[in-house]
């Protein structure tokens, strides 16, 4: 059982960097902001910086 746990706690912790994603910000025709992980094609979209 012991020697689970360090494996485990470093999976659990690398994990964290596979899941960070960057956020894209744009606006549509209708002046409407959106956020999202992908923007649609042709939006001028800004990746916004996120902290946590």
């Amino acid at each position: 059982m012991r020697r689970m746990i360090l494996p485990a706690s470093l999976l659990l912790a690398l994990s964290s960097f596979a899941m960070a994603a960057p956020i894209y910000k744009w606006v549509d025709a209708e002046g409407v902001t959106h956020f999202g992980a992908q923007p649609p094609q042709g939006a001028q979209a800004t990746t916004v910086n996120t902290q946590t």
